[in-house]
């Protein structure tokens, strides 16, 4: 098998969970889990919650089994009283005032019992004479956990999956006698191997009333209590009144110390089985309260006294119940039925496989039941004529739990404040009048009822985020005063610190502004938000006039350029007629005098710029350069020789020259080449 698909169906098995729900003792497996686990039907019911209890006492619910299918609450009235608005079955809690039935309350056994485990998929074996409609009931019960299937089944049913399944090869016929609860019932089960499934059908059932655990175990319980009571009354230390739990017919007042019989009932069970011992010696057993307990010695129990009367109620039915077994062994016989074997479902299996006379049958463990609850696969099971029941889960949340949730929280509050030293240190911000109710509320004595409670956590929880609110306000308040008292400080002190914005037009924005403040500086009214607002304000304020110098300023340079390029233009037209009209007398002469006039020009000329420029002559106009400027022009252009070099002829003769296209574009492509030469002194110089 691939790994992959092996580590989750192991995943998938694990998250199945059997639960055997028919006896005192409850038992839970988890699939493939080595891990039985035993808890009782003990329900404890106070102001810190819910939980499983190993023993009985005043706050403890009993047999949760029982209250679930007889509906009848008077064993456990040490804690179950009748609603003040039941319509039916309601009870309520001492000290809670939820209506609960029993359904509720076994919903509520349920939410403790499971709560430890994790599973998808919940397998409840529940007692064989269950019809359909009880099935659905408990499937109800134990619609607890969210996102998970619940199948209810027969205990017998439960049996023969983890014990036939495994070992029938072909065909096989069981006669499985179950007693208990309230009835035993007689169920012959067919059980074959398909190609693909099992399949089991049961093929015969039977239930009577007169012989079950239920009535053994009251026997055993009563006479422990008898015993018990008589030894402490003859006792020389005085122990005073007390209450036996659990609770029998006939029990009538609660006190508040207790002893439970079921701690010692166990060992006497097993005497009474085993039927060779005369007495049995408690050797200690406690009676007590919550703070106090007080032991009882050495109390001697009558076993045979315990068994004369189980004999004497068991002889009362035993011609009819002969009669009952010789009738189904008839009816398997005309069946052509071959029984294989014969179990017993029950607590006192040695008892009634003597009194049913049948040898060779064997006891069916509770470890069995709820391992087979745990290995169910209905993929693989087909059956035929069991009474099942499947459905899905969907919590609605227990309205017990809510109500002991609210009150926890309404007590942690009252604890809360009284450490804290009173509403007037935890709500500071507060006037008394506004929590006046709430401090009523907290000072009542004695257990909340829930509409207080919920009042309690309304109230507080409303004043506290109203307090923290204002608190938070007032310290925002101060954080925003302080902050805009240090930008109007600030301001005011342009006064004198920046005189000419203070002048432009601030001085009065601010100065309402600051009588603004001297009013409210001390007004708890005004939040911090309004000081932030005239904050903003003022930084605008300040920022705008800045702006309005800034722009002013600008304007008048503006203006100031604007009319000294208007001066400049007026002296350049003067300027400019000046030249024209010098250049029409120059017009007028002739070229001589021009060139004379030329000269006189030059001659006036600066002499670092002549000497400059007959340097970038020089430069430009090597001997290659003016041979090749020879070539490009043409003989017909007289050049003066480079060898006898004078700048003033040289200038005079290239005036044409320089007027020449070719020539421009020889001094254009000369000064690439330079310029390339100096970038790349590997580049080859070629001629033009």
């Amino acid at each position: 098998m691939n790994f992959t698909i092996f580590v989750y169906l192991l995943f998938s098995w694990e998250r199945a969970l059997g639960v055997d729900y028919t006896g005192f003792d409850i038992g839970l497996k988890q699939r493939f889990s080595r891990k039985d686990c035993t808890k009782k039907s003990i329900l404890e019911i106070d102001s810190e919650g819910v939980k499983i209890n190993k023993n009985l006492n005043k706050n403890t619910v009993y047999n949760l089994v029982e209250i679930l299918e007889t509906k009848r609450f008077d064993t456990n009235r040490n804690i179950l009283k009748p609603s003040q608005n039941a319509l039916g079955e309601g009870v309520e809690i001492n000290g809670f005032e939820t209506e609960l039935d029993s359904v509720s309350i076994n919903s509520l056994y349920a939410h403790a019992l499971l709560k430890d485990y994790a599973f998808e998929n919940l397998v409840v074996a529940v007692r064989d004479y269950y019809t359909e409609e009880d099935i659905k009931v408990v499937a109800k019960a134990f619609c607890v956990v969210e996102n998970t299937k619940v199948l209810v089944i027969p205990a017998s049913l439960a049996f023969l999956i983890n014990y036939k399944t495994v070992s029938v090869k072909t065909e096989d016929h069981s006669l499985v006698i179950s007693t208990i609860g309230n009835k035993v019932v007689f169920n012959v089960y067919k059980t074959s191997k398909g190609d693909e499934k099992h399949v089991i059908e049961n093929i015969l059932r039977e239930e009577y009333d007169d012989l079950c655990d239920n009535k053994v175990r009251g026997i055993i319980l009563r006479n422990i209590k008898k015993q018990i009571v008589a030894h402490a009354q003859s006792s020389k230390i005085p122990i005073g009144e007390f209450t036996c739990y659990p609770i029998l017919d006939g029990d009538s007042e609660i006190f508040e110390r207790s002893l439970d019989l079921f701690d010692v009932y166990e060992d006497i069970k097993n005497a009474v089985l085993s039927g060779k011992q005369e007495t049995f010696t408690i050797l200690e057993i406690f009676v007590g309260d919550k703070t106090t307990k007080v032991p009882l010695l050495d109390i001697k129990i009558d076993i045979f006294e315990i068994i004369k009367e189980i004999n004497e109620e068991l002889s009362s039915t035993k011609e009819k119940f002969e009669d009952v077994v010789q009738n189904i062994k008839n009816t398997i016989l005309e069946k052509d039925i071959v029984l294989n074997s014969v179990y017993f479902i029950s607590d006192f299996f040695e008892l009634f496989k003597k009194f049913f006379e049948l040898d060779g049958s064997n006891k069916v463990y509770n470890t069995f039941i709820r391992a087979g609850c745990s290995t169910y696969d209905k993929s693989k099971i087909e059956l035929k004529n069991v009474p099942v029941y499947e459905t899905y889960s969907i919590p609605k949340g227990h309205s017990l739990l809510k109500e002991i949730d609210t009150k926890k929280e309404a007590k942690s509050i009252v604890e809360k404040v009284e450490k804290s030293g009173g509403l007037d240190e935890i709500l500071v911000n507060l006037n008394k009048e506004e929590y006046s109710t709430l401090a009523e509320d907290l000072s009542k004595e004695g257990d909340l009822d829930l509409k207080t409670a919920k009042n309690i956590i309304n109230m507080y929880n409303s004043l506290s985020r109203k307090n923290i609110k204002i608190g938070i306000g007032r310290k925002q308040r101060l954080e925003k005063k302080k902050s805009f008292e240090n930008v109007l400080r600030k301001v005011l002190g342009m006064e004198k610190s920046d005189p000419e914005l203070w002048s432009s037009g601030l001085d009065a924005r601010v100065k309402p502004i600051q009588e603004w403040f001297e009013t409210n500086k001390d007004d708890e009214n005004v939040l911090g938000f309004e000081f932030e607002t005239k904050e903003n304000l003022l930084d605008g304020f300040v920022q705008a006039f800045k702006n309005k110098i800034i722009k002013k300023k600008e304007d008048e340079k503006k203006k100031e350029d604007e009319k000294k390029k208007e001066e400049e233009k007026n002296n350049d037209g003067q300027k400019q007629d000046d030249g024209q009209k010098q250049d029409d007398g120059q017009k007028q002469d002739d070229g001589q005098k021009q060139d004379d006039g030329a000269e006189d020009t030059d001659a006036t000329e600066d002499e670092p710029n002549k000497a400059a420029e007959e340097e970038t002559f020089k430069d430009k106009f090597t001997e290659e350069n003016f041979e090749q400027a020879k070539k490009l022009l043409g003989e017909n252009k007289e050049l003066p020789e480079m060898n006898n070099f004078n700048y003033e002829d040289f200038k005079k003769k290239f005036d044409e020259i320089m007027k020449d296209d070719k020539y421009k574009k020889l001094m254009s492509e000369m000064d690439s080449k330079k310029k390339a030469e100096k970038e790349n002194p590997e580049v080859e110089s070629r001629e033009l």
